[in-house]
């Protein structure tokens, strides 16, 4: 009816899951892609954001900016807050101050606004201005950044309605697509996570000798680098392993690692 395609169906508890043609359509975000126009065809057809909607938007980094982009071509220009002076590459009423002080949300009629936009690069900014926020218009939907995926239940109890986990999202899109080209089964009860290595350092051939489960580690995040492993490979303390395995198997690789 779009010609848009449903990729994935997004939860409000966070997560992902592959979307067929059999799948209902509830209360939860779709993340779709497909040419502008079929997009815009399909948030229409579902009810999505309309020109007269107020918006408001925090932050005007890198995410902001691109936040601000696809607000516009939806036709809003959003009030945009950012405690620095920024140049915005996209129509909206800069204001520059603090967002998490009130006169400066007040200046962006927050108590008009139906929308909120959270992108700051610190989620305990993100979760003091959602508190804020919800303080001075308690039927505002916000939408929020989780630059740690740790923080993503605070963020639900601060009052964010969905939270954005750039993290979770990537690892549950590569679920999706790992179902979809065969390498899961379809209906697999897998997951993939990214979990903390606090013990002390160890080689993965080491760990798969006293691991009582069948996890496969896909990569090793340290020092903002991605590393493709090996059984030789050594697990440094506070490393981040990102893993996929069933739900069991997960739960126990997660407690191994605390």
């Amino acid at each position: 009816m779009t010609g848009a395609t449903v990729v994935a169906i997004w939860k409000d508890d966070g997560t992902v899951s592959a979307a067929s043609a059999d799948t209902l359509i509830d209360e939860s975000t779709l993340i779709v892609i497909g040419p502008y126009d079929n997009v815009d065809r399909l948030a229409t057809f579902m009810g999505g954001p309309s020109p007269g909607g107020r918006v408001a938007l925090v932050g005007a980094g890198r995410v902001g900016q691109e936040a601000g982009k696809m607000l516009n071509h939806a036709g809003i220009k959003p009030d945009v807050i950012d405690i620095k002076d920024r140049h915005l590459y996209f129509e909206g009423n800069f204001i520059n101050g603090d967002a998490t002080k009130p006169h400066i949300l007040q200046k962006a009629k927050i108590k008009e606004v139906d929308t909120l936009i959270v992108t700051i690069n610190d989620d305990s900014l993100n979760i003091f201005v959602a508190l804020t926020c919800k303080q001075l218009n308690p039927q505002i939907d916000i939408v929020a950044r989780a630059v740690n995926a740790d923080v993503v239940p605070r963020m639900h109890q601060a009052g964010v309605n969905h939270v954005l986990s750039e993290s979770i999202m990537g690892f549950q899109l590569l679920q999706v697509a790992m179902v979809d080209i065969g390498v899961l089964p379809k209906l697999s009860n897998y997951k993939i996570c990214e979990v903390i290595w606090k013990n002390e350092p160890i080689i993965i051939r080491e760990l798969n000798e006293i691991y009582e489960g069948d996890t496969k580690i896909i990569c090793v995040i340290r020092d903002g680098e991605v590393i493709e492993t090996s059984a030789d490979f050594s697990l440094a303390k506070d490393d981040r392993v990102v893993i996929l395995g069933t739900t069991e198997d997960v739960k126990k690789f997660i407690d191994l690692a605390s």
